[in-house]
Parts: C-alpha cells; structure tokens; sequence
C-alpha cells in the first residue's frame, strides 16, 4: 500500500489556498522580481510529509514562479552569485501564521515549528515577500470562507437531526395507528374493555403506551449509534469553528504567534535588545568615568593655580629674608671707622 497521499487530501491543505493566492500576488507586482532565491517549502501535517510548493525568483531578468512543479534553476553567469537555496519544513497549520506574520521566521526556527537548511538569511527576506504579497489579507479572506462553509455546513446537520426527530415520530403514529390481527375472544374481550373504559382513561394509556414505544426505540443499539454519531459530528464542528474563531482574533490582533517559548529560550530579537542595552550601558560607564576624569583634571588644575601665588610668595619672602641678612654698602660704611 503506497504511503502517498491522496490528491483530495491534498487539495484540503491550507497550503492548496494560500500559495496559489500569494503567486497571483506576486505576479501582479513587478517590484517583487528584484530578489533572488529559490525557496523549497515542505509542507507536513502532524509530522507526515503531505506536498512541496516551490518559489523561485530570479530577479529582473525573469518572472517569479510559484508552483508544486520544481523548476529547473538558471546558469549563474560569470559576474553573479549562484541563486541562494533554502529549503524550510513546516506544518499546514503554521502555514496561516507563517505568511500572515504572526509567526516570524526567528522565532519559528527557535521554537522549532519551522525547521529550515541552506540560506537561513532568506528567512527574514520572505517574510517582506509575503506581507508585500498581502498575505496578511490572503489569510484573513481563506478564514473567513473557512467559517462560512462551517456554519453551512452547521446548518445542514441541524436541518438533518430536525428530519430524523421527525421521521421518528411518524413512524410511532404509523404503528401505533395500524390493527392489530387477534382471535375473536380477544377482539371481543378489547371491545368490551374498550366500551367498559372512559374515553378520558383511553386517550392517557394511548399516551403512556406512545411514551413507552418511544422510550423502547430510543434504547436499541441503532438509536445510541446514531446519537453518538450526530453527537461526535457536532462536537467536531463546533471544535473546527473553535479553531477557526481563535485563528482569526490572532489574525485581527496581528497576534498569531505564538506558540510561548520557555524562559530559558531568546528569540534573536531579544538577544538583539539585551546586546543593545548592554551597549548602552558600558557607554553610560565610559561617559560616567571620562566625566569624573575630567572633573578630577580640573580639580587638580585649580588646585595648582591656588599653589603657585603661595610658592611665589614664599620664594619673595626668603629672597627678603636673604637680603637682609646680607651686609650692603651702607652697612660697611657705617661700620667704617
């Protein structure tokens, strides 16, 4: 028995939706061309490989492919790159988050819902792709035809539950309603009771023998099986509109995200803000120690303009006192006899 799914579980996939909406986007948008790379996405639900979607852009010298046929790439010429290659796998489930943004691709490949090889740098670049491509409206548009075939889907069911009730009760009327075959001392033995009774008492053992016939139908492994059944297609309904419900608040809120990733696990953008606050930090210290350098340098400059009057004075003052010490001429000549 071949592994391979089928094509109409297949065309149930989100990823059957949203790329062929996200291609007639990109199409439709020549800006788009400029980028170059090959994106291979491998599409998986619950961990089963379902299908492969290629995107290929070439740049301005061809237009962009978007398609489940791989294409053949082009010969690097002499003064280019060869065409970067990144393969990503990811759920069909994460796929509406992925290209309506609410799943980055940072945060994807940390928590592990998005696992990619080759050029992890093209990650962020389709991220631009996809919201440029309208993703976001892409996605909210497939949910809102996702909610309405549900809740057709909801009326159905209820019309075909009103339908069986009603089949039921017919068919009780029906059998209660026709003869019965009984011998001729029974039928006379029922006539007599029968004209015995007040019509009053007829009509409510008519009514307790209806409850009981119903009561008896109900009870049969066939009605259980079909309660059952109707009970398990309601409570799956009502789980898919559930689902359907939170995805598209998430949507609203621009808030798909996300899964929450463990306190011991940092995004890229968080290890960038604390790389950045750091940085801030050693500058406030630098700026704080070359202020009080500075300030000290000028402490000290004050401080030696106040020492150099007084060391001046002094030098003054010894001079003096050295000169006086010093016999002049007038001195001589009044020691002179």
């Amino acid at each position: 028995m071949s592994n391979k799914p089928s094509a109409k579980a297949i065309a149930k996939l989100n990823a059957s939706i949203l790329f062929p909406a996200i291609r007639s986007e990109i199409i439709a948008n020549p800006s788009l061309f400029a980028f170059r790379g090959f994106f291979i996405f491998n599409i998986t639900k619950k961990t089963v490989p379902m299908t492969e979607w290629y995107l290929l852009f070439q740049g301005f010298d061809a237009p962009a492919e978007v398609s489940q046929k791989r294409p053949a790439l082009p010969k690097a010429k002499r003064d280019e790159d060869p065409i970067p290659v990144a393969i990503l796998q990811i759920e069909d489930s994460d796929l509406l988050n992925f290209m309506s943004g609410g799943l980055t691709g940072s945060r994807g490949i940390v928590s592990g819902r998005i696992k990619i090889a080759g050029a992890i740098e093209l990650a962020e670049q389709l991220e631009q792709i996809f919201l440029k491509a309208k993703g976001q409206e892409k996605t909210l548009a497939y949910l809102e035809q996702r909610r309405g075939r549900s809740e057709k889907a909801r009326a159905r069911l209820s019309g075909s539950f009103g339908r069986t009730e009603g089949s039921k009760v017919s068919g009780l009327l029906n059998k209660f309603a026709e003869p019965k075959s009984t011998s001729l001392t029974g039928g006379a033995r029922a006539a007599i009771a029968k004209d015995s009774k007040p019509p009053q008492r007829e009509e409510e053992e008519e009514k307790e023998k209806q409850v009981q016939a119903q009561a008896e139908t109900s009870n049969t492994p066939a009605a259980h099986e079909q309660e059952q059944g109707g009970e398990d297609v309601e409570k799956e309904i009502e789980l898919t509109l559930n689902v359907t419900d939170v995805l598209l608040d998430r949507v609203l809120q621009m808030d798909l995200v996300d899964i929450p990733l463990s306190s011991n696990t940092k995004t890229f953008v968080e290890k960038e803000e604390e790389e950045e606050e750091e940085e801030e930090k050693e500058e406030l210290l630098n700026n704080e120690s070359a202020t009080v350098e500075e300030g000290e340098q000028k402490d000290k400059a004050v401080e030696q303009e106040q020492k150099e009057p007084e060391q001046h004075y002094q030098e003054r003052q010894e001079q003096f006192e050295q000169q006086k010490q010093v016999p002049g001429l007038l001195d001589e000549a009044a020691l002179t006899p």
